[in-house]
């Protein structure tokens, strides 16, 4: 059996690039609306292609790990995730939405497969390594979008910022080909009931869904917002990456303190306070950015607390089910939170941006507490089967 550590290790690489490849498209849209002329529509469906293949793919992976065993399925996810990198890079429209599509749908995969090997491996520090999990991925989504430009300068070509994160997903690849191999407890087919309610099935997906509603919208819709609000595109898009680059620290710090279920109306006091201050443009600089300092933080404790109650509250014996579906429908509401906030914005204006995202999140606390008071799980079914290779 493997070590802790070496499983660690392993689940780091991967989540350092399951999401830094997602989020090179958007800094990329003049270089790749330039090299293939592709309108402003055609884009949105390049961009809009990784959500719903975080929807759609979720529920795939326990028939396919339950098939060919965590080794290979974690190799191939992987291999799919350079291999999509890679075709991006190919000059032809087709390669671009194919290679997106086969990059998407690997992560799709390695988005239920890594929190279902924390479950397992790390029974007693779930939150701890959850945290380290969610804290990986934040820095992902910040590197892929803080690389393109030094990619772009130093590759001298149009698709180096796809090859550096085909090359980056080699170095998971190897690790996996060795480690993959976790067992992963699948039910068996016939046994169709799941372990927890239904109702508490419902609750994770939105809790999923609400959290990733409102990085997607900060990241997508909050630079016109904050120049709405009086404050310079600069200065506004800072805020926004200062955002981003703040969930690091709360992802990470969620997963090793205590959260207790009294304090999501503090939480949510805090963070509403900071979109008002975004909002009217209150202390000019200063005001945007220790706003957006706190309000960071706060949301990458969002994600962990999210991610790391599917793992806490579902039984080791259904972990693959439930995980593939609270993925599929947190993903597929969450890929709606971009259409809901640009009709928002059609109908109130940018200006009253914020005023959405303080509607999420006074939702994302009250699912909170609803979560909160479900009793953890302390075990499962047994195991019928072993989704791994000897």
């Amino acid at each position: 059996m493997h070590s802790q550590k070496q499983i660690l290790l392993m689940i780091v690489l991967a989540a350092l690039v399951m999401r830094g490849p997602i989020n090179a498209v958007g800094p990329m849209a003049p270089v790749v609306r330039d090299v293939f002329d592709l309108p402003w529509e055609a884009f949105g469906v390049l961009a809009g292609i990784p959500t719903m293949a975080f929807g759609l793919c979720s529920l795939a992976v326990l028939p396919l790990v339950a098939g060919f065993g965590s080794r290979t399925f974690a190799v191939a996810a992987l291999t799919g995730a350079a291999l999509g990198s890679f075709v991006r890079c190919i000059e032809w429209m087709p390669a671009l939405f194919l290679g997106t599509l086969i990059l998407s749908v690997s992560i799709a995969g390695l988005n239920v497969w890594a929190p279902s090997v924390i479950k397992v491996v790390f029974h007693d520090r779930q939150s701890q390594v959850m945290g380290v999990y969610t804290a990986v991925l934040s820095i992902s989504g910040l590197l892929g979008t803080a690389s393109v430009m030094p990619a772009l300068e130093a590759g001298g070509v149009w698709w180096a910022p796809f090859a550096v994160w085909g090359l980056a997903a080699l170095a998971p690849l190897v690790w996996a080909v060795g480690l993959g191999g976790v067992p992963l407890p699948v039910p068996e087919r016939k046994e169709k009931r799941l372990e927890k309610s239904g109702a508490l099935v419902a609750l994770l997906v939105w809790f999923v869904a609400i959290q990733a509603g409102l990085t997607f919208t900060v990241a997508s819709m909050m630079p016109s917002g904050l120049e709405a609000a009086g404050f310079s595109r600069p200065d506004a898009v800072n805020a926004v990456t200062l955002y981003l680059g703040a969930m690091f620290a709360g992802s990470l710090g969620c997963g090793f303190l205590p959260v207790a279920r009294k304090i999501y109306p503090v939480v949510g006091t805090v963070y509403l306070t900071g979109l008002w201050i975004w909002m009217e443009g209150l202390g000019e600089f200063a005001g945007l950015m220790g706003a957006a300092l706190v309000m960071g933080v706060l949301q990458g404790a969002f994600v962990t607390i999210s991610l790391a109650a599917v793992t806490k509250k579902t039984p080791e014996a259904d972990i693959l089910r439930v995980t593939g579906l609270v993925q599929c429908g947190g993903y597929l509401l969450a890929g709606l939170a971009p259409m809901m906030a640009g009709a928002w914005a059609s109908t109130f204006g940018f200006g009253r941006m914020p005023v959405l995202l303080m509607i999420l999140v006074l939702m994302w606390c009250v699912v909170a507490w609803l979560v909160a008071g479900r009793p953890d799980a302390t075990g499962g079914a047994p195991r019928r089967k072993c989704a791994c290779l000897p």
